[in-house]
């Protein structure tokens, strides 16, 4: 695969321009067998009509070239390129090749750093040693360049309240899911790639092990919640295993050792309210952690593999925590940012039910329209149903409706973009698609 990337790079920067995945949702297929969660997760993971059409004009060409034409071999690489990217779900693996300067430079970077970033995108030869040293879609080390330009992302700054649906748990740090089928999720996003943003605790880890993205925000407008992921991450990198993991937070001694200790002094993790932090959410987390490995699909509790997948993001710091507020003005501007100069793009956006406590502001939905997008991206949120099933609804959006919906005068809420599923009774656990655009405008109609 890395020849044909060597080709389509070196047919790409001569026309500076790049590709990505062409991936989006389509009609359903026949699965009386499956889940329907899995059927809908098929649904969304099919080839539009223009890919077969593509897909089909590819053959084409192959067969003339058996007749003695010969087509561009840079122009048939990039096609191998794409279409290969698409069957092994790598997304977007070829955007970002010609990196946009204007981003970097409104990170305020030095010269250096913006010229190292544009390099991938006007390599001379394709087979430069340096041609991929700054792409965002392997699993590798990052480059000093990807590491500045991670590290500049700009933090909100403290919320003046903790909000919550039900007025009695205002205030309150949410720092363990309850969230009791998030395996609804699992057909959808399983092996999607890409780039993982989302809010919470443990939902983070569950749904970065099911994606398998190379690059993840665990992002949070509490400022507890930021410090309980590095904690997390901290242990992470000093377990083998998941048994590791859980003890550090089953243990108190134990946990509290590590963060007291040379590897907690290190990661900055040593001081008071650190620790009090980790007192107040060590026992609910233990017990999240419990119910996680119980679950019937791999997790990173129950799944070696998947656990040292997590473990390798956070050593090669593609796995990210810092405190955002989906209102703020800061955070979310500065993560576009950083995901256009790295060529990167959103493949889901996990919002659990904030949605649920305000009204659509503008910042929300410039912060929401800001967010570069792959094609087959998804919204995924949770919708509160405990008087009836003691959970949550679950739904999937494309965020390319959700974007069409932020764009329409009636796009306010989270009501009115989504549909509204009644839970049947105690045992119901509503999963849905909501993949309908808004309807024509005003302005549409004239």
């Amino acid at each position: 695969m890395y020849r044909c990337l060597a080709a389509a790079l070196m047919l790409v920067a001569g026309l500076m321009s790049g590709c990505g995945n062409s991936q989006e949702s389509g009609a359903s297929q026949k699965a009386d067998a499956k889940p329907e969660a899995q059927q809908k997760a098929e649904v969304l993971a099919q080839k539009p009509e223009e890919q077969k059409a593509a897909d089909d004009a590819r053959k084409d060409e192959k067969s003339a070239q058996n007749e003695g034409e010969a087509p561009d071999e840079a122009a048939e690489a990039f096609k191998d390129a794409v279409r290969e990217g698409v069957e092994a779900g790598v997304n977007d693996v070829l955007n970002g090749v010609a990196a946009p300067v204007v981003a970097v430079k409104s990170l305020e970077l030095d010269e250096s750093v913006v010229k190292d970033i544009a390099r991938v995108g006007v390599a001379e030869k394709a087979d430069d040693p340096n041609v991929n040293a700054h792409r965002i879609d392997s699993l590798d080390s990052l480059s000093d360049a990807q590491a500045k330009l991670l590290d500049s992302i700009t933090w909100d700054v403290d919320p003046e309240v903790l909000n919550a649906v039900l007025q009695e748990n205002e205030g309150q740090h949410f720092m363990y899911s309850d969230e009791l089928h998030p395996e609804l999720f699992y057909d959808t996003i399983k092996d999607m790639g890409g780039t993982y943003i989302g809010i919470g605790s443990d939902q983070g880890y569950l749904f970065t092990g099911w994606q398998h993205p190379t690059l993840a925000f665990l992002v949070d407008y509490d400022p507890w919640i930021v410090v309980q992921h590095k904690v997390y991450m901290a242990f992470w990198r000093s377990c083998e295993d998941s048994a590791c993991l859980l003890r550090l937070f089953d243990d108190r001694e134990a946990g509290l050792a590590f963060l007291t200790g040379e590897a907690g002094i290190a990661a900055g993790l040593s001081d008071k309210d650190t620790q009090k932090i980790y007192r107040a959410g060590r026992m609910s987390v233990a017990k999240r952690l419990r119910a996680i490995r119980k679950m019937p699909q791999p997790t990173f509790m129950n799944d070696p593999e998947m656990f040292g997948y997590i473990k390798n993001l956070i050593e090669t710091g593609r796995l990210r925590t810092f405190q955002a507020n989906l209102l703020g003005d800061l955070a979310f501007k500065s993560v576009a940012d950083t995901l256009n100069a790295l060529g990167a793009k959103v493949t889901t956006l996990y919002l659990s039910n904030a949605e649920q406590y305000w009204p659509y502001s503008k910042q929300f939905k410039a912060n929401m329209l800001g967010l570069p997008a792959a094609e087959n991206a998804l919204i995924m949120r949770t919708s509160a149903s405990k008087p009836i099933n003691e959970d949550y609804r679950y739904s999937v959006q494309p965020m390319h409706v959700f974007k069409s919906w932020l764009e329409h005068p009636k796009g306010n809420n989270v009501r009115a973009v989504t549909k509204r599923v009644r839970v049947k009774d105690a045992e119901d656990f509503p999963f849905t698609v909501d993949d309908v655009m808004p309807p024509a405008g005003e302005e549409d109609k004239k």
